[in-house]
């Protein structure tokens, strides 16, 4: 009951939750995927930052129709490298404190995430404006 009253509205997800057998089942049809890592991987050329991750999905909006963010498996030890997916993702911390948990990650990077959607909701105001100046939301 307490977890119902966290949710703010979204009680449909804890009452139906989907599960998967494994990573690359539950990806299976998901075009773009980025983990998150407290620490490099050097089978990656490149590691965003959370910041970056707007401006990643931006430049590839017009192949991606669908982006997963993928958290560690627990809080302990997080992905495996065969787990990795298309992008590895990190929020930069305090040395002293390298790693946050679930919920605090996810909430970062949400909080992040809404400016994407932001961008698009005002993209597609100037898009249907047709004057090339943004239309107040």
């Amino acid at each position: 009951m307490a977890a119902k009253r966290a949710t703010h509205g979204a009680c449909e997800i804890l009452e139906n939750p989907t599960h998967w057998e494994s990573l690359s089942a539950a990806l299976a049809d998901i075009d773009f995927s980025i983990a998150t890592t407290t620490r490099s991987r050097a089978k990656f050329r490149y590691c965003a930052m959370q910041q970056q991750v707007q401006t990643v999905l931006e430049d590839k909006q017009h192949w991606v129709n669908s982006a997963a963010l993928v958290f560690g498996r627990d809080e302990d030890s997080g992905l495996t490298n065969e787990a990795l997916v298309d992008l590895l993702t990190s929020i930069t911390m305090a040395a002293d404190y390298t790693s946050l948990n679930l919920g605090q990650a996810v909430m970062v990077y949400c909080y992040q995430l809404s400016a994407l959607r932001q961008v698009s909701v005002q993209m597609a105001l100037l898009q249907r404006s047709g004057d090339g100046k943004l239309m107040p939301l």
